[in-house]
């Protein structure tokens, strides 16, 4: 038997670094946790022995997650996301359904009697039916901008931006509202015990009756208040001031000090406090002493939390002049150009950082900027790790903005080559590799490699051309002929005809396949999809104007839906790899090699395609000794889209396979581009992942350095032969 003494205030449990952005919403269910990220992606975490572990990552969002919740069962989930889309999925990642009607970020998700309430910043909230998902009603008429949801035994509670809180009966018909605060509402919470709870940029918490009457009001947050959770008689908070506050009887019983704003958090089944913050970091805080972290995981999380400033008679040259930026008063003069603008007004000198919406042309404040928060001081900075950077402790933890005003982490210690670490962050980020130097001298100038010798630079011979790090699509859209083409097989061979319902979907995937600039603000339904798979089975011989509108849906970020669920896609890729090797008209195994090089556009066909590697390249190669040119250039495209894969990887096999049939291409290959293509394929292959010497000495024996010696090339492919 042992005894637990319960510590008085909320001590450190741990951290999880599973997210690569400012994790904005978090949802809990008994022992399981759902985060969501502004890195466009979800997490599914399992309490485990005390622990979260993670179990699994969604990235069918296209865009950044603002809201998630889970189904009352447990067994599924819902998650908004900043294109106005709603998704229900369950916990294996396969979709059951969606929620479109929203033209805004959705920020606000609720689960009220069985209905699912979701607020925007197209100023509206919707109430829908989750079993069909139609809209059952839509609230406006009274919100400003972005709206919150909640609700109590018998109304509907929403907030927005000019601070009214309103109540809607449940069938959707405005009753009243009431003014608690000065500023936006962040939070509706309701709770049995407390009532009615809201939080606001004015900083304050209000509590109210539910007949919306004032109870008690809560001051003690610095900075706009965002978050709310109540268990336990506990009431906690979370601020961009970088603290959670616990409340209890009105009082303010302990502060936790964060490294960055606090964007959501809520309870656990053990009662410990989960918090998500703006520096990627879902953490766990506990009284149990049992649970508590070791004192030097405290003692470095304790140090994380101080605001980092320069020694006196320093200047921090990454520093921000708050001085030249324009005051917060001319804040209703300024527009922003675009959405997403970030812009640092002067608020009787301390800066402040704000978001500019074309949506109803606001800012919206993000939080106060402390300066540069570069660390130019080597010591002991732990890093969670990620595919490209192993977890540990490292002399930096830079902050790199890629100038969509969201900090990007990159360790560094002095002893690494910088060259090194700036091509494993440009992979990471997925950055052209015009960018190298500029990221090598960034380290130099802000750490202090002591490697032997000079830091090495991107050697000017690789510079030009590669390791190439961009995939290469096919995304000519001229929908037109492609529907008339399928209409008249249609005409021709009435058993593939369409049902009237299905037409209607064969016209909407022309039309939303052929603007591809529209992509971010279209999707593709079910129904839509359901249409394009019977397309794909159609007779082999008019197969390839399905194909070709198959390639299109490639790009459409809705298309992720086709490889989700129990066999991922397998079987529909199967079958059109099948098609493409066993083809003996040209046109279908043009559009077919197309398709596939299509497929590493996006997260979930890009998996297929790579665990499929080795016998898509055996079917693909079966038309080496076709000669004709679009066929070859899709036979080129494709490899070359593997090379870009195989840069990161230690996958020899792969590279071998790729060189192989590289080399059987150019011994015959005459035109320019095709040769381009298959040179910087060979370059991506040979130098992607560092100079691979041993690899260097396989294209010897096979022959591939003799062949390029012995062979002239025209234009950019001769250059790009003698860059190799």
């Amino acid at each position: 038997m042992s005894l637990t003494l319960a510590l008085e205030n909320y001590h450190l449990s741990h951290s999880l670094g599973i997210h690569t952005a400012a994790v904005r919403c978090l949802s809990i269910h008994k022992n399981l946790l759902l985060t969501g990220s502004l890195d466009c992606r979800l997490a599914l975490s399992v309490l485990h022995e005390d622990k979260y572990t993670l179990k699994q990552v969604y990235d069918f969002h296209s865009s950044y997650v603002y809201s998630c919740v889970f189904h009352p069962s447990g067994e599924s989930f819902f998650s908004g996301d900043k294109e106005g889309k709603i998704y229900h999925t369950d916990l294996q990642g396969n979709m059951l359904g969606s929620f479109m009607g929203h033209t805004n970020v959705v920020n606000s998700l609720h689960i009220d009697e069985g209905k699912l309430v979701s607020g925007s910043w197209d100023s509206t909230a919707r109430v829908w039916d989750i079993a069909t998902g139609a809209c059952l009603c839509v609230l406006e008429g009274v919100h400003t901008h972005a709206v919150c949801v909640c609700s109590n035994p018998y109304e509907i509670l929403t907030g927005s931006q000019n601070g009214m809180l309103n109540f809607w009966t449940k069938e959707g018909e405005f009753v009243r509202h009431i003014e608690p605060h000065e500023d936006i509402i962040r939070q509706i919470i309701y709770s049995e015990t407390l009532g009615i709870v809201t939080c606001s940029n004015d900083t304050y918490i209000k509590i109210l009756s539910n007949d919306g009457k004032m109870s008690f009001k809560l001051k003690g947050h610095e900075g706009f208040v965002f978050c709310l959770a109540e268990a336990n008689s506990e009431l906690i908070s979370g601020s961009d001031d970088r603290t959670v506050r616990v409340w209890q009887k009105r009082q303010c019983i302990d502060t936790i000090a964060h490294p960055n704003t606090i964007w959501a958090v809520g309870f656990n089944e053990l009662g410990d406090i989960v918090t998500a913050g703006g520096d990627c970091f879902i953490r766990v805080f506990t009284k149990d002493r049992s649970r508590v972290a070791s004192p030097e995981e405290i003692e470095a999380y304790t140090q994380e939390c101080i605001p980092k400033e320069p020694k006196e008679g320093e200047q921090n040259e990454q520093a921000l002049d708050v001085t030249k930026q324009p005051s917060v008063e001319e804040l209703p003069h300024v527009r922003g150009k675009q959405e997403g603008d970030i812009q640092v007004f002067n608020n009787a000198g301390v800066g402040e950082a704000y978001m500019w919406h074309v949506e109803g042309e606001y800012w919206e404040r993000i939080g106060e900027v402390v300066g540069s928060q570069n660390q130019t001081t080597p010591g002991n900075k732990s890093y969670s790790g990620d595919r490209f950077f192993e977890s540990g402790v490292y002399d930096y933890i830079f902050d790199v903005d890629l100038g969509d005003g969201f900090l990007r982490k990159l360790p560094y210690s002095n002893h690494e080559n910088p060259l090194t670490t700036a091509e494993k962050f440009l992979a990471r980020e997925n950055l052209n590799r015009e960018y190298l130097n500029e990221i090598i001298q960034f380290i130099t100038k802000n750490a202090q490699p002591n490697t032997q010798g000079p830091v090495q630079q991107s050697p000017q011979s690789f510079n030009k051309f590669f390791p190439q790090q961009n995939y290469l699509y096919f995304e000519a859209a001229k929908t037109d002929p492609i529907v008339k083409k399928i209409k008249e097989f249609m005409s021709e061979k009435p058993e593939l005809a369409l049902q009237e319902s299905e037409m209607v979907s064969l016209e909407r995937l022309g039309q939303v396949l052929g603007n591809p600039k529209g992509h971010s603000g279209s999707y593709l339904t079910a129904r839509d999809l359901e249409v394009l798979q019977k397309l794909l089975h159609w007779p082999t011989q008019e197969l390839f104007p399905c194909i070709d509108l198959f390639r299109l849906a490639l790009l459409h970020p809705s298309s992720q839906e086709l490889f989700k669920g129990s066999d991922q896609g397998m079987g529909l890729f199967s079958h059109l790899l099948q098609q493409v090797s066993i083809a003996s008209e040209n046109p279908l195994v043009i559009v077919g090699l197309r398709a596939i090089s299509n497929m590493f556009r996006h997260n979930t066909s890009h998996y297929v395609v790579e665990k499929r590697r080795e016998q898509v390249l055996n079917s693909v190669l079966s038309h080496l000794d076709n000669q004709n040119k679009s066929v070859r250039l899709g036979l080129t495209s494709l490899i070359f889209n593997f090379s870009v894969m195989l840069c990161s990887k230690d996958d020899n096999e792969g590279k071998i396979q790729c060189l192989t049939a590289l080399q059987e291409i150019l011994m015959t290959e005459s035109d320019v581009e095709n040769c381009f293509r298959s040179l910087i394929a060979i370059g991506n292959l040979l130098t992607g992942n560092g100079i691979n010497r041993e690899l260097i000495d396989i294209a010897n024996q096979l022959g591939v350095t003799e062949m390029l010696f012995n062979k002239h090339f025209e234009g950019k492919a001769e250059e790009a032969k003698a860059e190799l």
